[in-house]
């Protein structure tokens, strides 16, 4: 989405749960999920200086596997895979001008009801607020919080069941520049997330971002960048047994460093890359584990969780033909703390394509493909997930229509379908979705 001068944009830190900052880009439709947490653009609407705009909209979803069931298990309390989801959300949102800086906050609220499997019915809100702030003519930033709650629909989850997911966010960004071409700055984010359902409270998380960078750019040489990461994060509600003898949080310490280059090659082409350098650190890396024994009395050992270093990637190359034809393909790879899958942490490796034409100034078309690999390490079993989760390979094919002829509404229209093997095989299936988006905007 394009926003003009007026406009104030908002989603300028790269950093939820991930150990691995990246540039931005065109976000891929999600084939009918939710945007997980760490792909999340922070903030509940975009505000517009100087205006008050109210969103509303109704989002029909049809899946034909909405409760992302594995094909090696039952249906148990649901009664069918199928199922239509109807999400009317209602959003207002306000931006003002305090001399050079910009407030702004906004709110959402509206609910998911399901057609058969209503136990799943559910609000969702989310509030958000924050301060754009310039200091002189070269430094800028921002401060912002933002609270979200809903029932989640991932590709991820083994199974989808009753659960209000809460992530609270926070945090701040500062980037300077000077006028030879040299900018530096960092960021701060720390994002907790809290499940409702008894059998999802390990999955809780809370996470520390810090990721400071330094920047050299000129119009004939582009963009270089050297960004720092370090990641933070420990599951409360998943203790472990230490050598100290004492129960201690689960937790992982991602650090990466980053080498990025950015150029545009005329009007049309702009390339993008990284490389990375990440290290995963489990900690406390020496805990105590119970070893099965067919008698008692128990026996107890040490197990050691190594340390691992991986390269990791980014790159993205966007192509525009005019005012009609823009695509961009991407890869990358990364690790991440792990929120919705029992394990510590995921290296997920990304590639994917995606293709918009505007046939005229009222209709776009739009398609594409991504496809992820998700490596879990250090795995664990829960009561929704009784085995050990190794690999997902995550395949999503969409294709999408919008009708826009004014500011006032829009129809979006999407198909799309996606596809899990997992390891183990259990965990496999498949998807197909339809979705129709009703849009109606009013404002001063």
């Amino acid at each position: 989405m394009a926003f003009s001068g007026r406009t104030l944009a908002w989603a300028a830190v790269v950093a939820t749960t991930t150990g691995l900052a990246v540039p931005a880009t065109a976000a891929p439709s999600t084939a009918g999920d939710d945007v997980a947490a760490d792909n999340r653009v922070l903030g509940a609407a975009a505000a517009v200086l100087g205006r008050f705009r109210v969103e509303a909209s109704m989002n029909t979803l049809y899946d034909s596997n909405m409760i992302r069931l594995g094909n090696g298990f039952p249906l148990g309390n649901y009664p069918q895979k199928s199922d239509f989801r109807f999400s009317p959300i209602v959003t207002l949102s306000t931006a003002v001008p305090v001399g050079r800086q910009q407030l702004f906050v906004s709110g959402t609220i509206g609910r998911d009801m399901y057609v058969h499997n209503t136990q799943l019915n559910r609000n969702r809100y989310a509030a958000a607020g924050g301060l754009n702030w310039r200091l002189g003519t070269r430094c800028s930033g921002l401060v912002d919080t933002n609270f979200e709650s809903r029932q989640q629909l991932l590709s991820e989850l083994s199974v989808v069941q009753p659960n209000k997911q809460d992530t609270f966010t926070y945090g701040a960004s500062a980037n300077c520049q000077t006028a030879t071409g040299i900018g530096f700055g960092g960021s701060v984010r720390r994002v907790q997330v809290r499940n409702d359902s008894p059998d999802r409270v390990a999955f809780d998380a809370n996470s520390w971002v810090f990721s400071p960078q330094l920047t050299y750019g000129s119009p004939n040489l582009g963009q270089f960048s050297l960004t720092g990461s370090w990641n933070k994060a420990d599951y409360p509600e998943r203790e472990i047994l230490t050598t100290a003898g004492v129960f201690d949080n689960d937790g992982v310490e991602i650090i990466s460093g980053r080498f990025g280059y950015e150029r545009s090659l005329g009007s049309r082409l702009q390339v993008k890359a990284g490389i990375s350098y990440i290290e995963v650190d489990p900690q406390p890396r020496d805990i105590v584990v119970l070893v099965p024994t067919p008698l008692p009395p128990p026996v107890f050992d040490v197990q050691t969780r190594e340390k691992s270093s991986n390269l990791g990637f980014d790159a993205a190359v966007s192509y525009k033909s005019g005012s009609r034809l823009s695509g961009t393909v991407s890869a990358s790879r990364r690790a991440t703390a792990s929120v919705n899958v029992g394990a510590q942490y995921q290296l997920v490796q990304a590639i994917g394509l995606d293709v918009d034409y505007r046939m005229n100034r009222a209709i776009s078309l739009g398609t594409g493909i991504t496809y992820d690999q998700r490596d879990y390490r250090n795995s664990f079993i829960s009561q929704q997930e009784p085995l050990l989760r190794v690999q997902d390979k995550i395949t999503r094919v969409y294709g999408s229509i919008n009708y826009a002829p004014v500011e006032l509404y829009s129809v979006g229209f999407e198909l799309s379908y996606q596809d899990r093997k997992s390891d183990p095989v259990e965990y496999s299936y498949d998807a197909f979705a339809a979705m129709l988006r009703l849009r109606v905007n009013f404002g001063r």
